[in-house]
């Protein structure tokens, strides 16, 4: 059945600018925000769902696929800002279902089923499917907050390739850019989980 997002209340709030760098060797850049206030420490083993025709991040958490929607990317300065549309829990719906699969996938999928367990989903349409992968992620989460700005550091694991990860989100980019040039990350340009596992799990062309 799909959830939809209402962590709000219903009033509408302004989406935050998320500045994201996934790189093997952030050391540096990870003491200096240990020096500061931290939030939360959480570490979570999710799946990823990624193919050539989607931008979207979906991943698999707890019974749950989760769906991101790239709202918007800044040209100049390759911010996102991403919306939790839904997420779908299992067992799931075949119309559910089938909106996972228009993002995923160009195939025309048989849909035999009324309702779909997550085991039934994976065996029957997505891993019989070479459009489609899927990646085990692990991630150790630490949450600070430097000059009242969310910063984010976290070691990943892509199925067996190793990085870290920094996240700057605010409402204003302005304040993304002074904390990246705080943390000397002026150089490094914004990426994003579904482009670097497309970069490291897709074959190119």
């Amino acid at each position: 059945m799909i959830k939809q997002d209402k962590s709000n209340g219903g009033n509408m709030q302004k989406l935050e600018w998320e500045y994201r760098i996934i790189k093997d060797d952030l050391n540096t850049q990870i003491k200096e925000i240990e020096r500061h206030e931290r939030v939360s420490v959480s570490r979570e083993r999710i799946k990823f769902l990624i193919s050539e025709s989607t931008a979207d991040q979906i991943f698999y958490f707890k019974n749950n696929l989760k769906i991101l929607l790239p709202v918007r990317k800044d040209r100049r300065s390759g911010y996102h800002q991403w919306h939790q549309a839904f997420e779908i829990s299992f067992p799931a719906e075949v119309s559910d279902i089938y909106l996972i699969l228009r993002s995923l996938s160009s195939k025309n999928h048989w849909l035999s089923r009324d309702e779909y367990s997550w085991s039934h989903f994976l065996d029957e349409l997505i891993l019989p499917d070479n459009q489609i992968k899927l990646i085990d992620v692990d991630r150790e989460i630490h949450l600070y907050k430097m000059s009242d700005v969310e910063v984010e550091f976290s070691y990943d694991s892509f199925s067996g390739y190793h990085n870290s990860s920094i996240a700057i989100r605010d409402q204003n980019p302005d304040k993304i850019n002074k904390m990246r040039k705080q943390l000397d990350l002026l150089d490094e340009d914004s990426n994003d989980y579904v482009t670097t596992l497309k970069k490291y799990f897709l074959r190119k062309k």
